[in-house]
């Protein structure tokens, strides 16, 4: 009951769920709700070391709260304002364990008028890290480890692009179309419990809330000979920073592209 919750411009309207008091095995966490309207729905799930949960009072540093990236679940089509797509929407948490892309590309030419496109179906896997609430971090995977049993679920969507060309002497034409699904994630990522233990000396490693992205699709923006998003950079290097490009030239610093920035 009750009158509904409204959210307005860059406002958000956030639920916080402790499960740190339940004393059973839990398989499978999910939410239950109801939006009309214009709406952008996120889950994220927050990894404690505080093992009794609850609302922290002291101050406590960073690494006691590590949380998941927040991930889109629920997009409304368009702008709607008259309550017209008010739906039910079953949300379920867990952890990605798996991305599979799979797809097909094109490319025609004839007499110079060129075709080229691509389609490509991009398939997430979710598992819930069952154990039971309140004992830390999920652990890492360990030899004989029994059987998880977690409630599994997949997304997929797809994404795909057509251009077309041709160029006569003094004049040409080009033309693009493409489109992206909501739910089109190309790249895994990976929660890396262990990327918080500077003994270790995994800082190394592109890791950010415990979290590595694994991307699945590489940008070369500035051209060089390694991505612009590495789990490790240069991979040669040691002990060189995450945010940190590998040869020291990013996008617009090298327009002679000779591989020095022109600025220091």
């Amino acid at each position: 009951g009750g009158d509904p919750i409204v959210v307005n411009g860059t406002e958000a309207a956030v639920y916080f769920f402790d499960l740190a008091s339940i004393r059973e095995h839990v398989n499978r966490v999910s939410a239950e709700i109801t939006v009309a309207n214009d709406y952008n729905i996120q889950t994220a799930m927050i990894y404690t070391k505080d093992v009794g949960g609850g609302h922290d009072t002291t101050g406590k540093v960073k690494m006691f709260y590590d949380a998941t990236y927040w991930k889109t679940m629920a997009q409304s089509e368009g702008n709607v304002k008259d309550k017209s797509n008010i739906t039910t929407i079953d949300l379920d948490f867990g952890l990605q364990v798996a991305s599979i892309m799979y797809g097909m590309d094109m490319d025609f030419n004839y007499l110079g008028f060129k075709v080229t496109g691509e389609f490509v179906t991009n398939s997430s896997h979710y598992m819930y890290p069952d154990e039971l609430p309140g004992t830390g971090n999920p652990t890492d995977i360990v030899s004989a480890q029994t059987a998880r049993t977690g409630h599994k679920y997949s997304e997929r969507d797809n994404a795909y692009y057509i251009t077309a060309q041709k160029d006569w002497k003094k004049f040409g034409f080009t033309g693009e179309l493409f489109k992206m699904g909501k739910f089109y994630r190309p790249y895994l990522d990976y929660f890396y419990t262990s990327a918080g233990d500077l003994s270790y000396g995994v800082y190394n490693i592109n890791s950010r809330n415990n979290t590595v992205r694994f991307p699945l699709i590489e940008d070369n923006d500035d051209d060089d000979m390694y991505p612009d998003t590495m789990v490790e950079q240069r991979t040669f290097g040691y002990r060189l920073l995450s945010s940190e490009d590998p040869d020291g030239v990013f996008p617009g610093n090298d327009e002679d592209n000779d591989g020095v920035a022109d600025n220091n």
